[in-house]
């Protein structure tokens, strides 16, 4: 099966790519659509599960009934201050509050604080505020109308991110076989740039499971990511052309 055979050449077994070269280069892509929908589901899923739930929390426990009219934020039970914690974070409210220097708010690391016509976000690393626009209305029933479409906005974000993926991987995977052209130049391997291409589609599956891992252990930033997953996938496909020089005729 192309599958465990694209798996073994990019993984343990680089003698492979000469069964897996080939192959047309649909089974490549294919393997590549495969090897991005797995690993986009185990680290993406994890992510929006709770985050549909934290939307549910916050549209049925966390929002009070409020209303923004012309730009300023009143509550309508008539009370100046709500707080509601969540998660050791905190939404609170507090229309006397002049800036996010309150003691209420300052005992959370973490939170949204909205004044009368302002909001203030905290996280541990950074802070930010935004006033709130003179030209905003809006109240808790409209907000709560808006949260499904959020859901749905998440769900369809998942298959965005899949999209952009596979394009991306596909520019990682034209560099690779660059590296590999200039490699069997070199080790005077009798290879074709498609068939470099069509390894360079396999050759991603290492770098990935290393990029996998590290993001449960140490997540580093795409650029990182990229770098990684560039330098690895070179690896692979000279190891897969040094693998089939002795079984090519030069």
């Amino acid at each position: 099966m192309f599958l465990v055979k694209g798996f073994l050449a990019s993984t343990f077994k680089p003698e492979e790519y000469k069964e897996v070269r080939k192959k047309g280069m649909q089974y490549g892509f294919l393997y590549l659509f495969i090897a991005i929908l797995l690993f986009t589901v185990i680290t993406v899923i994890p992510v929006i599960g709770p985050m549909q739930k934290t939307f549910n929390k916050i549209t049925n426990e966390v929002i009070p009934p409020f209303t923004i009219k012309s730009g300023e934020m009143s509550l309508k039970n008539g009370e100046d201050f709500y707080e509601k914690e969540l998660d050791g974070s905190v939404f609170m409210v507090d229309l006397n509050a002049e800036n996010d220097n309150t003691d209420q708010f300052n005992k959370y690391i973490s939170g949204i604080l909205i004044s009368k016509n302002k909001i203030y976000i905290k996280t541990p690393n950074e802070s930010m505020d935004f006033n709130i626009d003179k030209r905003f209305n809006i109240d808790d029933e409209e907000i709560k109308k808006f949260m499904p479409m959020m859901k749905i906005g998440m769900i369809i974000s998942f298959f965005f991110i899949i999209v952009v993926n596979f394009i991306s991987y596909l520019w990682v995977s034209l560099i690779i076989a660059l590296v590999g052209n200039i490699a069997k130049s070199i080790l005077k391997v009798n290879l074709s740039f498609k068939e470099l291409f069509n390894m360079a589609l396999y050759s991603l599956t290492t770098p990935l499971l290393v990029v996998l891992i590290m993001s449960f252990v140490y997540p580093l930033s795409s650029d990182a990511n990229t770098f990684i997953i560039m330098v690895l996938g070179a690896i692979t496909i000279i190891r897969g052309i040094k693998s089939m020089k002795v079984n090519i005729n030069v």
